[in-house]
């Protein structure tokens, strides 16, 4: 099994079987109509922001920060289940991703209206994966 089918039969059994809420609402745990998904690309690899529309909305901006942490963690263990359950699909980047997950550095930071993971890493093939995965992010979350 190469390491694209692995991650996929990961994901695949994590994923949710039945559901009211959209699969990103689920995945993430807020509606992202309350928020704004920010994926900047950088020399060094990148980041992922999230910020509450509404500063007044507390709930979703301590489930912003739930998640990013979340996923900060995940990703740092090579899972990439979230992203999966959000598109219904791997994106672009995840399988070199999760191979390199040691040579990738993930940190998460609070935001005022949410939070950050800022994605690092010295590896030339990595950093092309994670800009691959950040573009994918923002055409999904940002349609133009």
């Amino acid at each position: 099994m190469n390491l694209a089918s692995a991650v996929f039969a990961t994901v695949l059994a994590a994923a949710p079987q039945h559901s009211n809420m959209s699969h990103a609402a689920q995945a993430m745990g807020f509606d992202q109509q309350t928020t704004h998904h920010t994926f900047t690309a950088t020399a060094d690899g990148g980041s992922i922001a999230v910020d509450v529309k509404d500063a007044a909305d507390i709930t979703t901006r301590d489930r912003i920060r739930a998640h990013l942490k979340e996923i900060a963690g995940s990703f740092a263990q090579g899972d990439f289940t979230k992203p999966f359950q959000s598109h219904g699909e791997i994106p672009p980047g995840v399988p070199v991703m999760a191979d390199k997950k040691g040579a990738i550095r993930y940190t998460y930071a609070d935001t005022p209206f949410g939070g950050i993971v800022r994605i690092r890493t010295k590896d030339a093939h990595a950093i092309d994966a994670v800009h691959e995965f950040l573009k994918y992010q923002d055409q999904e979350h940002n349609p133009k």
